[in-house]
């Protein structure tokens, strides 16, 4: 703005400014009538002064400068520049001094340079920091200079800013699917513009949040520096975070009961465990195959599974999966299942003995163990003859005395309900006191002759035992008897003489179990000095005997044993034997006798002779007792089977090649020889024969000659006729019946006249004159035997009729005329209407005609 001009028009133009600017002042002070009314006032007035000539003249007041951040920070870090800009009301009148804390700036810093209105510091240190002014000076008017500005405070920190980076997740480990953010925070000044790093390498944001979709690529470390400026200040870097990707951990199930192999009813509990942690809920697998909430023997409860085993089905794989509790997105793998065997029945313990031997003698001990195989965990139980022992140890040590025998058995528990096994199978302890040893000869005698040889052995139950001899009770040194040998249990006299005549006896040391025996029984050895005569015998003492026969030959010599025999028939040496047996036939029949020797040098005389005769077996005779064999039923038959020569025959009966057994119809006498069928039935018939046996001897003749018995199957046909057959008889005729049976004989038969016997001799009854008195129904039977008589059934009745008077006989002639003529015929018909059987006589004149028939013709008069 220039200084005011003396002519007219330049004053009445700057005039009509003046009101302008009076009026605008007025408005403007309205307006802004927050600001300060000094500077409002001084701004007016160095208008006025510049333009408007004043009749009255006030001081003039410049206007105060303000200090203008040009710059986008007051907080700044070393290298980075700030510009601050002095205005003094927009004009460009003026020039400026700078100030820090009051003092004047000094041209001399390289750092710090003023240009026009504007001051540029270059902040390499803190001493920049500080409080900033500045002064106006009139560049016309150079008396003119105005207050010093309000200050503008200026910090400079002593180092480059470093961020802070934080994370939205504070998990170590983040797993795919989830996301975190991570913020870069620069806590002094502003302006910034971030830029991150992800191993290192730069991502293309410039954002403080920074938002990572979690996958495994993701993984590794990240971290973040600052800048800003056109020619960036940049921050240090942030101290680096570490973003671990994995999967889900892996749960693991844990066995939190005693055991994964169990029994019904036990109960099993898992637990499914994620690192410990107590974030993750869970679901149970068995197979694969998710558990179901209905199964009452299951139940889940936070991360435990409890199992009860009921049945084998329970068995199988058994897995879990977790679910994070605050991160939803976070389900684990399936872990790693763990193997649940349910057993379907308890398990047997297996009860074993550390002594084998049967038999435990007093003194010793003895160690059962009770073991089950299956699973684990187990406590004993041990018994005694069905009575607990006090001890839970799988081994039991018994110290052995008499009351320790008897059975042993065992069985497990486990649990605190417990489960038992099964009871074990028991073992028998057998306690008893040494064995006694048993003296044997092993050679043939006991009583001996010189030069033999006697053999003893001391036998006990094994061979663990060492043996010790004694002859009289006295210990047999082998060194003392020349001829005497031992080994292991046996006592062997070579060569013996009569001075090792004695008791033998031995005992046993069980040498490893430190076991002694008592003694042995004792053995008499005797010796002889002269052999002995045989004595010959037999058996049967029967003489004669039947071919078939065995007769057997014993030869004996009482003194001492051992003997072989020679036996000698009809002077030829035959077989050898105590006892021989023969078989008879007629060629065995003679003498014989024997003689007895042993060893190489003893040798008997002979005994004495025995004679021996042999005859054939008889043939039975089968005979018929009753007097048919031809019978019916209920008749009773009795056979017989006899010998000639001996009484004490046994019989057997066969039929049809099969043994008669005795029933309630068939019987024999008490030797058989009589065979009675007291009611005989078609079941009978047949062919029989019989055989003999003799007594209790061997003896059984040849079968009989056969009989042949027929029973038929019912009673006989009974056959009454009547002689001559007429229906009606008239006094004085003669008849006669005649009763008939086709079978067997021996027949007696009955007559009988409306059921009255009548007299009669042999199978007829005659009636020589018929009268009145021989009406009737005529029957017959028949029977034969003695004693029980058998009957036959009636025959069929015949009826007889008696007219007390003779029929008249009715002739008839065709044609019934007086008179024939010469060439015709004529025929006459007699009849009698009573009875039959008629035989008829014709008369002419009184004359008979040899005429028999019942008409008589005439063809030809």
């Amino acid at each position: 703005m220039t200084e005011p001009s003396s002519t007219a028009s330049t004053c009445a133009t700057r005039w009509k400014m003046w009101l302008y600017k009076v009026l605008s002042v007025i408005c403007f002070t309205a307006i802004c009538a927050a600001l300060d009314p000094e500077d409002v006032t001084s701004s007016f007035l160095r208008e006025v002064d510049t333009t408007i000539p004043m009749e009255t003249t006030t001081p003039y007041e410049p206007p105060v400068p303000t200090v203008e951040r040009l710059s986008s920070w007051l907080d700044v870090f070393p290298s980075e520049k700030v510009e601050l800009g002095c205005n003094v009301d927009g004009s460009s009148d003026w020039t400026f001094t700078w100030y820090r804390n009051a003092e004047k700036l000094q041209d001399i810093d390289p750092n710090v340079s003023a240009s026009g209105s504007n001051l540029t510091i270059t902040a390499t240190t803190t001493t920049y920091s500080g409080s900033y002014s500045c002064k106006g000076h009139h560049k016309t008017r150079p008396d003119v200079t105005t207050e010093t500005s309000a200050p503008v405070q200026l910090t400079v920190y002593p180092n480059p800013p470093k961020p802070t980076l934080t994370r939205s997740s504070t998990f170590n480990t983040m797993f795919p699917g989830e996301s975190v953010t991570f913020t870069c925070k620069v806590d002094a000044s502003s302006g910034w513009r971030y830029l991150w790093y992800h191993n290192n390498t730069e991502i293309q944001t410039s954002d403080p949040n920074f938002r990572v979709d979690i996958n495994h690529s993701k993984s590794g470390q990240y971290h973040c520096k600052a800048k800003r400026g056109e020619s960036p200040f940049f921050t240090e870097v942030s101290e680096a975070t570490t973003l671990q990707v994995s999967e889900p951990p892996v749960p693991t199930v844990e066995r939190l009961s005693s055991w994964l192999d169990v029994f019904p009813s036990e109960k099993v509990e898992l637990g499914c465990n994620v690192d410990g942690s107590s974030d993750w809920t869970f679901t149970w697998y068995r197979n694969a195959e998710k558990l179901q909430d209905i199964d009452p023997n299951v139940s889940a409860s936070g991360s435990k599974l409890t199992i009860t085993a009921t049945t084998t089905t329970y068995s199988g794989s058994y897995s879990c999966k977790g679910h994070h509790k605050t991160r939803p997105d976070v389900t684990t793998e399936t872990s790693a299942p763990v193997q649940l065997t349910v057993h379907p029945n308890p398990p047997k313990p297996t009860l074993t003995r550390s002594s084998t031997f049967n038999t435990m003698f007093p003194g010793e001990s003895v160690t059962f163990t009770c073991k089950v195989d299956a699973s684990s965990g187990w406590r004993y139980l041990w018994y005694h003859n069905n009575t607990e022992i006090q001890t839970s140890d799988p081994n039991f040590r018994v110290d052995i005395n008499h009351s320790k025998s008897g059975q042993y058995h065992c069985k497990a528990k486990r649990g605190e309900s417990p489960f038992f096994t099964e009871v074990s199978e028991a073992t028998t302890l057998q306690v008893s006191d040494p064995p006694k040893p048993f003296l044997k000869l092993l050679s043939p005698w006991m009583d001996v002759f010189e030069n033999e040889t006697v053999e003893f052995s001391c036998e006990v139950e094994s061979d663990d035992w060492m043996i010790t001899w004694y002859r009289n009770e006295k210990e047999v040194p082998s060194m003392d008897y020349p001829n005497v040998e031992t080994m292991d249990s046996s006592l062997n006299i070579t060569s013996v003489t009569q001075a090792y005549q004695g008791l033998y006896s031995c005992n046993a040391e069980l040498y490893l179990r430190k076991v002694i025996s008592e003694f042995s029984n004792t053995a008499d050895l005797r010796v002889y000095g002269n052999t002995p005569k045989p004595t010959a015998s037999k058996g049967p003492t029967l003489n004669p005997m039947y071919v078939g026969e065995t007769v057997n030959f014993t030869c004996k010599v009482i003194v001492s044993s051992g003997w072989e025999y020679q036996w000698y028939g009809n002077g030829v040496k035959t077989t050898t034997g105590e006892t021989i047996s023969i078989p008879l036939s007629l060629s065995n029949q003679g003498k014989y006798w024997c003689m007895a020797y042993r060893g190489d040098t003893t040798q008997t005389e002979f005994s004495d002779k025995i004679q021996q005769d042999v005859l054939e077996i008889p043939v039975p005779s089968l005979k018929l007792i009753t007097p048919w064999l031809d019978v019916f039923p209920t008749e009773s038959v009795k056979l017989s089977c006899g010998m000639n020569d001996n009484s004490d025959w046994i019989y057997k009966w066969s039929k049809d090649g099969y043994e008669v057994q005795a029933d309630t119809f068939a019987s024999f006498d008490s030797k058989g020889a009589t065979l009675s069928i007291s009611s005989a039935s078609a079941a009978h018939t047949g062919h029989y024969t019989c055989e003999g046996q003799l007594g209790q001897r061997s003896v059984s003749s040849r079968f009989s000659s056969t009989l042949n018995l027929t029973v038929y199957d019912e009673k006989p046909t009974v056959l009454l006729q009547q002689d001559p057959e007429y229906n009606v008889m008239f006094p004085g005729e003669s008849v006669s019946f005649s009763c008939h049976i086709n079978v067997s004989t021996g027949w007696q038969y009955l007559f009988y006249q409306d059921r009255k016997p009548l007299n009669a001799s042999g199978n007829k009854y005659p009636i020589s004159s018929v009268d009145i008195t021989h009406l009737g129904s005529y029957k017959c039977e028949a029977k034969r035997g003695s004693g029980q008589n058998y009957f036959t059934i009636f025959s069929e009745a015949i009826g007889l009729e008696v007219e007390e008077n003779k029929p008249k006989p009715s002739m008839t002639q065709q044609p019934d005329v007086d008179k024939v003529y010469t060439g015709e015929s004529v025929s006459f018909e007699c009849t009698v209407e009573a009875s039959s059987g008629w035989v008829y006589h014709w008369l002419k004149d009184g004359t008979p005609l040899p005429i028999n028939n019942r008409t008589f013709s005439i063809n030809d008069a």
